[in-house]
């Protein structure tokens, strides 16, 4: 899309569809705000992988929510986010 759009521009329409392929439309909200931080990550790096690992980060944090109790939960993900 930078070969079209100027890099703002790509950034929005890319993180705007990573949010659409979610089909929820709580999941594409949060979905495009994480579509706007991995382009980023994506023009500043020039490197794919750094986008895929906080992807993988992000549903990391969110299989432990679903996954553990309520009252260990915040500890564990604030030892994660450290």
């Amino acid at each position: 899309m930078q070969k079209v759009f100027p890099v703002w521009i790509s950034v929005i329409l890319s993180a705007a569809m990573f949010g659409a392929y979610h089909m929820n439309i709580v999941q594409a909200v949060y979905a495009t705000f994480m579509g706007i931080i991995a382009a980023i990550i994506y023009d500043k790096t020039n490197h794919l992988i750094y986008p895929i690992l906080v992807h993988a980060a992000n549903n990391f944090v969110g299989v432990i929510q679903t996954s553990v109790p309520s009252e260990t939960e915040i500890f564990i993900i604030n030892i994660f986010l450290l």
